[in-house]
């Protein structure tokens, strides 16, 4: 969880930047609005369940870079990705 957490948020101590979302949106022709969907359907594809889909929409719904954040460290964090 945390080495997730370093790579998501970044980390000075280890010269990792915060993972832009938003490029790799850009980079795949996804809205900003639809990056945390996409993020969801790459990391879960259908098996998230309902309320950790809602939570993560919920949470990068803005389309901003920290709430992407937020929402991806949500899914890296689901037992679902975890057993991937």
């Amino acid at each position: 969880g945390n080495w997730s957490n370093d790579v998501i948020w970044g980390n000075d101590d280890f010269g990792l930047k915060p993972y832009d979302s938003l490029a790799w949106a850009k980079s795949h022709g996804v809205a900003p609005a639809n990056t945390a969907e996409a993020l969801l359907d790459l990391f879960l594809d259908a098996d998230g369940g309902a309320r950790a889909r809602e939570a993560v929409l919920r949470t990068g719904k803005d389309g901003k870079a920290d709430g992407l954040r937020k929402a991806l460290q949500l899914i890296v964090h689901c037992p679902e990705n975890q057993l991937a």
